[in-house]
């Protein structure tokens, strides 16, 4: 049910999808702020939230109470807020709720906050391309409420701030948050980052490239698009590299993870430890150097 001090904002026509705001409800930090926007927005940032939750507007409320009490944030990160299990308001259309005003800079997305707004959809979405094996609680996507909703903010925030999220660019108009400018590799997860690429109509990524002596052409390994490093092939792969990643397990434990996070630092790549898809071309680039071609090639260029 949707809290009867929720301020009704719209509803986004064809889709019954309304918005309410409640950031005059959500818990904020005592003496920190987040400051006013002073840059017009020109890019929307998907984001999964990490953990799933209490459903409508009190997973919003425990998201926000754990962003200000445990992390000491200002407040909420995300703009807007997609239940897994939405409320819906009294004509019966799904309730996306607003956290923050489009005007506030908030913490979303490292680097590029002061001119975009976050989304927020609540769960801790799979990432095969990231390596996140281990993780507890994944789920593989969203669910399909979350995506009508997604869709219908998009095209509204879209149309609203005079965004084209279909035209190539260096800053696409609709990111993942593994494209900021500081990018969180595991962020949104597979499902949604394909939802993003498909969106703006991008070329999906394939689907589960690996180490392989195959004879390919060294131009197919400059596509930039993430890839599925099963946890084996990327223990020999950094072996071969120099990078003692631990015993060849399967295993994406403390040893793997060091060994990523070094060849990262030498590499000049953003050191988290994961493999996302800029860590994912060095590497292969490096292997290739050393004549260990990858299906990635094959499954890109239909070569096999």
């Amino acid at each position: 049910m949707v809290p009867s001090t929720a301020k009704f904002v719209t509803t986004i026509p064809y889709h019954q999808v309304s918005i309410y705001d409640v950031s005059q409800m959500l818990p904020q930090h005592p003496t920190k702020h987040y400051n006013r926007r002073e840059r017009p927005i020109d890019q929307i940032y998907i984001h999964k939230s990490g953990a799933d939750g209490p459903p409508g507007y009190k997973g919003y409320q425990a998201c926000a109470f754990y962003c200000v009490n445990h992390r000491k944030w200002p407040g909420v990160p995300y703009h807007f807020w997609l239940a897994r299990e939405p409320d819906y308001d009294t004509n019966a259309n799904m309730v996306i709720y607003q956290g923050q005003p489009e005007d506030i800079v908030s913490w979303h997305t490292g680097g590029a906050n002061t001119w975009s707004v976050g989304i927020g959809v609540q769960g801790n979405y799979d990432g095969d391309w990231d390596l996140v094996d281990g993780i507890p609680d994944i789920q593989k996507r969203p669910t399909p409420k979350q995506l009508i909703m997604l869709d219908a903010l998009v095209t509204h925030l879209a149309k609203q701030l005079q965004l084209d999220i279909t035209t190539p660019a260096k800053r696409p108009a609709l990111s993942g948050h593994w494209e900021g400018p500081r990018p969180k590799a595991v962020c949104p997860g597979d499902a949604l980052r394909l939802w993003v690429m498909e969106r703006r109509e991008s070329t999906p990524p394939p689907k589960s490239p690996i180490i392989a002596n195959a004879p390919v052409s060294q131009t197919a390994i400059s596509d930039k698009r993430p890839q599925k490093w099963p946890i084996k092939d990327l223990q020999r792969g950094l072996t071969i590299l120099g990078y003692y990643p631990g015993k060849i397990d399967g295993i994406f434990g403390y040893k793997t993870r060091k060994a990523v996070e070094i060849f990262q630092r030498n590499n000049k790549l953003v050191i988290d430890g994961w493999v996302g898809r800029r860590t994912a071309l060095a590497l292969q680039k490096k292997l290739l150097d050393k004549g260990i071609f990858t299906t990635h090639a094959m499954h890109a260029f239909n070569l096999g």
